[in-house]
């Protein structure tokens, strides 16, 4: 059941949203048009296993604090997929730091923001693209995760109702 209290933070969060999507803010997953320098990697672990989700199961393992309180905003993501982004996840063992850093590097290297919700991100993509993550900790960053690249699915086929077809009877069926 979805409280009243959630339904007013959606619609807020969905304003903001909107917003902050008109202006491009890598913080939410729009980048910035500028290609961003790569940083110089500091002496940490990198994040592993950069992926999109098998389902809504998958992630929310992956948003902080269980998808509770603060956090209900990023776990209707994961059951509620919206058109033209694509669901990011990865892992992280590396303890504490202050968020994940999304890199767009298909061409250049492009800033969506840093992202302190879990190991979760939402990105805007409507096309081919591939994307890396870096742990942030301070000013620093961890070298790059695994390369993940999305492909684009195309237009689903039409199912066509076919209804089976009994033979018709010939000559020879029936007689032995």
């Amino acid at each position: 059941m979805i409280t009243k209290s959630f339904k007013s933070r959606a619609a807020f969060v969905l304003a903001s949203l909107c917003a902050a999507l008109s202006q491009g803010t890598p913080a939410l997953g729009v980048p910035t048009n500028a290609t961003q320098p790569i940083p110089a990697p500091i002496a940490m672990q990198s994040p592993t296993n950069l992926r999109q989700p098998m389902n809504s199961a998958d992630c929310l393992k992956h948003v902080a604090g269980g998808g509770q309180g603060y956090y209900e905003h990023v776990a209707f993501g994961c059951s509620h997929p919206t058109a033209g982004y694509v669901t990011l996840i990865w892992d992280w063992a590396g303890g504490e730091v202050s968020g994940f850093h999304v890199w767009r590097v298909d061409n250049g290297r492009q800033d969506y923001g840093v992202h302190s919700d879990g190991t979760v991100a939402f990105i805007h993509s409507s096309g081919y693209a591939c994307f890396v993550v870096t742990a942030v900790q301070g000013s620093g960053q961890s070298r790059d995760s695994n390369r993940y690249c999305v492909v684009p699915m195309a237009k689903p086929i039409q199912q066509l109702n076919v209804h089976p077809v009994t033979p018709a009877p010939t000559a020879t069926s029936g007689k032995r």
